[in-house]
């Protein structure tokens, strides 16, 4: 089954011009996908308590500074029902190696190899995340959290929001 088929509305949303158009180009034919611009820091008002799930994939969570990662959480608790989930996807402690080999394959430039992060030419700082600091995170916004181990250098933290948003 297609997204299309599916009886769902699915919203994308990107600061990067290249992955919104490249994303519009994929869904284009997808009346229930909407692709936009829009920074996670500061969703639309009207998104309030709109959404059963906002996901966030890939290692996206790890390249944000502590402040953003919190701005960006608090948002999302924000745009989730009640009862509603979020579900990020991180490095888990032990993704090091693989780090390290998918930069060095990219050809970009580590700056800084620390037991909990890397630091990459241009600014970038990908975390690697324990199941302890992601609980942290929760308890922080005052999530309840669950976490998933997706692979061995993976988890899939799933927050869920029983309180409404703050």
């Amino acid at each position: 089954m297609g997204i299309s088929k599916l009886p769902i509305e699915i919203f994308g949303i990107d600061l990067a011009e290249h992955q919104i158009n490249m994303c519009k180009e994929r869904f284009k034919n997808q009346l229930n996908v909407h692709i936009s611009k829009w920074n996670a820091l500061n969703l639309p008002r009207f998104w309030t308590k709109r959404f059963d799930f906002v996901i966030c994939l890939g290692a996206t969570a790890g390249n944000w500074d502590e402040k953003t990662r919190f701005g960006i959480l608090k948002e999302m608790k924000r745009v989730i029902k009640k009862d509603g989930k979020i579900l990020i996807s991180a490095y888990s402690e032990n993704a090091r190696e693989a780090q390290l080999e998918w930069y060095m394959k990219n050809d970009l430039k580590i700056i800084q190899d620390k037991i909990s992060s890397v630091s990459l030419e241009g600014g970038i700082t990908s975390l690697r995340f324990s199941k302890d600091t992601l609980k942290n995170l929760a308890k922080k916004v005052e999530l309840e959290i669950v976490i998933e181990k997706l692979s061995p250098i993976a988890y899939m933290a799933i927050f869920t929001c029983k309180t409404g948003f703050f």
